[in-house]
């Protein structure tokens, strides 16, 4: 077979594996567009569409500083400018680029080892259960995954020719990556040690690589500048790409964390309440008004006096979110997956819990085992390593949730499917200890993997009882609203905000006293909830009750007042 014949077969099964998971995610396309959620937006992606719906109006340039890194924003933004608010659109086009996605894990894989390798690798990413849920939602993830794996293949290819231009290219994909999640920004360092790694491994000197390492950078800063120049002419605040860092930090480390909760202590669970709310703590706490760099500032020096006060806690903090970053169960952030699962049968079929945490919990053991059976070629393979070993660090540094750790999954599907490879391979040379080792170690990762850490051990669905409650709310279908709040008291009668939805329903309904049966719950639970005392006060005018009514007026503006 010729080297032509080789390429046009080549091409053939990228198109294949390109078809093939594209065929998947539209039909996960025709469940999810029948459901409540598919133009309900909530929470972060009700962010992005609201943000995105003013850039397509005209304002291109905005006029503060990125909280967030813009890119998906303006992605987001340009397609409803060019395609309108198209959510069926709009998702297709996400999945086109997951379906693209799938075709990078076959070529790095393909790269690195035997094409079947690759090949699995790849199928294994066109029925990744999470890239295909988050590729439907209105969120960066599936553009970050994609900015992960053409990273790590430009530099690869980059090593190749070791030309200038492969370098620079490097660094723009790299670059686009940190406007997209600025976490990545983690990985450059660790590329730029295995730039001058492969220039040694070439028997080049270190003066070689220099410049390869410096274009790399220019790369990279070649897209960020612009948008750290941005944020200075609009906010005159110098601030990279985004300042939510800080807060994020802060998320992850301080005495109440639990390194899976995306709220900070004592600010509202809404997206603009939170924010507004951090920012009002970090200013009275300051005595004076912060710029958005200050405010970042202010939460990540509380994050770090927090480690420095309790090293031990921090410690154990750390270690709990390694064990949250490789454990089976997907971490629920804006919405429960779990929970989704019964509005599409391709997700049920895809995303399992009980027992098995599949399918991360089948995936990260084997590709342990493919990562230490791999360590004869870690030349070939340590940008890979680097990669998962940085950004595993960006996350557990915050915290963890399922949609963080994503752009790390594209590796782990090579290192796995590599295992495989190397059992047989074992097998056939009979190198019957080190398969027993392997075995061994896959046996010891899949405990670890599949433990059922306490907040995870049993599937509870209050949290998309919740969630369904509040879009039904929206679309003024309260009593099935308050069928969804109801259930998620059930299965968890200590949820403060179901108790507060259910009784703004039955406030609305003038169903007075049921109102105010769960607004005294809501208080009982969280004493410190302005907006229920103002529900309360409300409810009691209704009633006639003058006094009690002004009473929780007065409590509702002390509790506003003094919001820890």
């Amino acid at each position: 077979m010729t080297v032509h014949d080789n390429r046009t077969r080549e091409r053939w099964l990228m198109a294949f594996i390109f078809l093939l998971a594209l065929a998947v995610r539209l039909i996960y396309l025709t469940h999810l567009k029948e459901t409540p959620f598919f133009a309900t937006l909530t929470l972060d992606a009700e962010y992005h569409h609201q943000l995105a719906q003013k850039i397509a109006a005209g304002e291109w340039s905005g006029t503060e500083v990125f909280f967030r890194a813009p890119l998906y924003i303006y992605f987001l933004a340009l397609m409803y400018a060019v395609l309108g608010e198209n959510f069926i659109i709009i998702r297709v086009v996400q999945f086109i680029i997951g379906s693209f996605s799938c075709v990078l894990i076959y070529l790095i894989g393909r790269r690195l080892f035997q094409p079947w390798v690759a090949l699995v690798a790849a199928l294994m990413g066109c029925f990744y259960g999470l890239f295909i849920y988050f590729e439907g939602e209105l969120l960066l993830t599936g553009l970050i995954v994609f900015f992960s794996l053409l990273s790590v293949l430009q530099l690869m290819r980059a090593a190749d020719t070791m030309r200038l231009r492969g370098w620079l290219l490097s660094g723009i994909v790299l670059g686009l990556g940190a406007i997209t999640r600025p976490n990545i920004l983690l990985f450059a360092p660790f590329a730029a040690l295995w730039i001058v790694f492969t220039y040694r491994n070439k028997r080049a000197a270190y003066r070689d690589a220099l410049p390869a390492v410096l274009t790399f950078v220019l790369g990279a800063f070649l897209i960020i500048a612009p948008i750290s120049l941005r944020n200075f002419l609009v906010g005159n605040d110098f601030v990279l790409v985004a300042s939510q860092g800080g807060v994020n930090f802060f998320i992850g480390n301080n005495p109440k964390a639990d390194g899976h909760t995306a709220i900070v202590p004592g600010t509202r669970p809404t997206w603009w309440g939170g924010y507004n709310d951090s920012i009002e703590i970090a200013e009275r706490e300051s005595g004076k008004m912060l710029k958005p760099s200050e405010i970042s500032r202010f939460w990540y020096l509380k994050g770090l006096a927090f480690m420095k006060e309790n090293p031990l806690k921090a410690l154990k903090l750390l270690l709990t979110k390694f064990s949250f970053f490789w454990n089976g169960h997907e971490i629920k952030n804006n919405k429960d997956i779990y929970f989704f699962r019964k509005y599409s049968p391709l997700l049920g079929a895809l995303l399992w819990h009980d027992g098995l945490k599949f399918p991360f919990g089948l995936i990260a053991p084997l590709a342990i085992v493919g990562m230490i059976g791999a360590r004869k070629q870690w030349r070939r393979c340590l940008v890979l390593y680097l990669f998962i070993l940085s950004y595993m660090l960006s996350v557990i540094l915050f915290f963890v949730t399922a949609r963080f750790r994503l752009p790390v999954i594209p590796f782990l599907l090579i290192f796995a499917a590599f295992s495989l490879t190397w059992a047989i391979e074992q097998f056939n040379k009979k190198k019957f200890n080190s398969l027993l080792g392997g075995i061994l170690i896959f046996l010891i990762s899949f405990m670890f993997v599949n433990h059922d850490h306490p907040p995870f051990k049993q599937l509870n669905h209050f949290q998309g009882h919740y969630d369904l409650g509040m879009i039904y709310q929206r679309l003024d279908q309260d009593d099935l609203a308050l069928a969804e709040y109801q259930e998620s008291i059930r299965q968890a009668p200590d949820f403060p905000f179901s108790h507060f939805n259910l009784g703004s329903i039955y406030l609305g309904k003038n169903q007075l006293d049921l109102a105010i049966d769960e607004f005294e719950t809501v208080l009982r639970l969280n004493p410190d909830f302005p907006e229920a005392h103002h529900a309360l006060a409300q409810a009691y005018l209704a009633k006639g009750k003058h006094a009690l009514s002004r009473a929780h007026s007065e409590l509702a503006k002390m509790k506003s007042a003094n919001r820890p």
